[in-house]
């Protein structure tokens, strides 16, 4: 599965870099697929996490750290 998020990652990286002619809307889908490809990586990372209970923002962290 890290090989498949890392090709993801690697591919989407490249296509963003190589080419020239992507509306913003593209780029931005983009961008989305290398966001969550790094947060998938980091649930992989660290399995004792669920995904509900992954902060994926700096709010959820002071959340999760206040529920604690």
């Amino acid at each position: 599965m890290r090989a498949f998020i890392e090709e993801c990652s690697r591919r989407a990286l490249d296509i963003s870099l190589h080419s020239k002619k992507l509306s913003n809307l593209e780029r931005g889908r983009l961008l989305d697929i290398l966001l969550w490809a790094g947060e998938l990586f980091l649930l992989l990372r660290a399995p004792r996490l669920t995904f509900h209970e992954f902060p994926a923002s700096s709010e959820g962290q002071a959340l999760s750290r206040a529920t604690s």
